[in-house]
């Protein structure tokens, strides 16, 4: 019943004009459900969890994105491959197998590469699809080759067998599994094509992206984690996060432009989610979900309100887009809960998931303790000054034509704000 409320509320704040798609990639994913058997959903109550929470943060996001944008030139072609965009997430979160997770994973690529590079801001989108492309494929062709090699071993590519029966693996397959996911996340050294696909990418792009696509690289990991075991990968990958986190969180204090500001929070934050997957502890597993979705609807909601202020000055700069306080109190107001939300604040779930990844990295080792108070820390610093610099002051040029909220800004920011204080509600603490 409440699957049902939540679907017909998605469905009915979508326009009439992108309905029908929505509604063809619904009926394409209950045929696909119909004709292959889903044994994954019922390996695990996590694993259920998991999949059907990114399934409804995917339409719930595909719908406030509706509202996000005034539609541009071509606007029918970029809503289709929105849809497909969307459809490709939705197959990968529900594939029984590993072929079939890394067909979607990858046909997940091609549609957000034609919308950056078809309706980017500059004409550096096409070296900024063209990087995220090369990082991307790059990483999963051994990924691919892996799975190959441990079907020729076990004769499966079903997640279940993986869960029942134990693999035997070498370290470097262990680390070419990890890589492909860790580059989708991104993780620190292999995060440079995500600043730069969301600097020329339209905000809906940018919303998708940073909601939906990035989770793709933590539910990989999710799924294959009866795969991995303890090696000096694993540690690796661990440090590297850690120190690349704490690094990212002191550079974003210095950063002017929000949209780049906002994409490098992003990867501050998988770094948590990046340590606790690769510690392989399953105290942390309730915390990866809930940061995921948190991070999903809470930056995708940053992206949106970075873009509402961008239309009204046309700047995405710090320096320029000042006094909104007094200008638009609605939109500060939105635009301080979410980015309270974004450094882990009080009466959020992202508070609720961090101590669990907190708690997890700790138990792995204690000298982590030094990189998660610098994350903590700057991840504060740089959110309030980002709402400081942004909100209070003076408008910087009387030019700018500041206007009220209306109903279609109100109601996609609001669509990001409350889910965080619903989900928050409906856990069992």
């Amino acid at each position: 019943m409440k699957f049902m409320m939540k679907l017909i509320f998605v469905l009915l704040s979508m326009p009439i004009a992108t309905l029908f798609y929505t509604l063809f990639m619904m009926f394409l994913l209950v045929t696909y459900a119909m004709i292959l058997p889903l044994p994954i959903l019922a390996s695990s109550p996590d694993s259920d969890f998991m999949s059907f929470s990114l399934i409804v943060l995917s339409f719930w996001l595909l719908a406030a994105m509706n509202q996000a944008f005034f539609l541009p030139k071509n606007s029918n072609l970029m809503l289709i491959f929105l849809k497909l965009l969307a459809l490709f997430l939705v197959l990968s979160f529900l594939s029984p197998s590993t072929l079939l997770f890394y067909l979607f994973f990858e046909a997940s690529l091609i549609p957000i590469f034609c919308i950056i590079s078809g309706w980017g801001y500059q004409p550096e989108r096409l070296t900024a699809s063209a990087w995220m492309l090369f990082y991307t494929l790059i990483s999963s062709l051994p990924l691919l080759m892996s799975l190959i090699l441990m079907n020729q071993l076990t004769f499966s590519f079903s997640f279940m067998f993986f869960l029942s029966q134990p693999v035997m693996m070498s370290s470097w397959m262990n680390m070419t599994l990890m890589a492909a996911f860790l580059v989708k996340f991104p993780m620190y050294l292999v995060h440079t094509w995500l600043p730069k696909a969301h600097v020329e990418a339209p905000v809906s792009g940018s919303m998708i992206l940073a909601g939906i696509l990035l989770k793709l690289g933590g539910y990989g990991m999710y799924r294959m984690a009866s795969l991995f075991f303890i090696s000096q990968v694993n540690l690796i990958v661990m440090v590297t996060s850690a120190i690349g986190g704490s690094l990212l969180s002191i550079l974003c204090c210095r950063m002017s432009d929000m949209k780049v500001l906002i994409a490098y929070s992003s990867v501050v934050h998988m770094a948590f989610v990046i340590l606790s997957l690769a510690s392989l502890e399953k105290i942390g597993l309730p915390g990866v979900i809930w940061m995921m979705l948190a991070h999903g609807l809470v930056s995708s909601g940053l992206f949106a309100g970075a873009n509402i202020m961008y239309e009204q000055t046309h700047s995405r700069s710090i320096v320029i887009n000042k006094g909104i306080l007094s200008s638009t109190p609605e939109l500060s107001m939105m635009w301080f809960f979410l980015l309270m939300a974004n450094f882990g604040g009080p009466f959020t779930v992202n508070l609720y998931s961090e101590i669990f990844l907190i708690m997890t990295v700790i138990s792995s080792s204690l000298l982590f303790i030094i990189p998660i108070a610098l994350i903590s820390f700057f991840s504060a610093a740089y959110s309030l000054n980002l709402y400081a610099s942004s909100q209070q002051g003076k408008l910087v040029s009387s030019n700018y034509i500041i206007h009220k909220m209306n109903l279609r800004e109100s109601l996609v920011l609001w669509s990001h704000s409350w889910p965080v204080l619903a989900l928050l509600m409906s856990l069992s603490i």
